[in-house]
């Protein structure tokens, strides 16, 4: 098995503009951590999306950790909930 991350959607999108795709990722995590409030949360993310990433973790009320991935274009992020590390 190779360590290297292969990523397709599982849904076909009607449109698949970059903007599209970036909003589709960001709208999503923001789902997930103002929705469940999970205490961590991890992700791979496009490096697009970097400020949005910081954004989301801001309104949200998370601490966001931003690590560079071997694929320069895509980023991990691990989003820890305030005071409950």
């Amino acid at each position: 098995m190779s360590d290297e991350a292969h990523f397709k959607p599982l849904v076909k999108f009607d449109r698949d503009t970059l903007d599209f795709v970036l909003g589709y990722e960001a709208g999503m995590l923001f789902a997930r951590l103002d929705g469940r409030k999970p205490k961590k949360w991890s992700g791979t993310y496009h490096v697009e999306n970097r400020a949005m990433l910081q954004k989301t973790a801001d309104v949200c009320g998370y601490s966001v950790k931003i690590e560079e991935s071997p694929d320069p274009s895509w980023i991990f992020a691990t989003f820890t909930l305030y005071g409950k590390n």
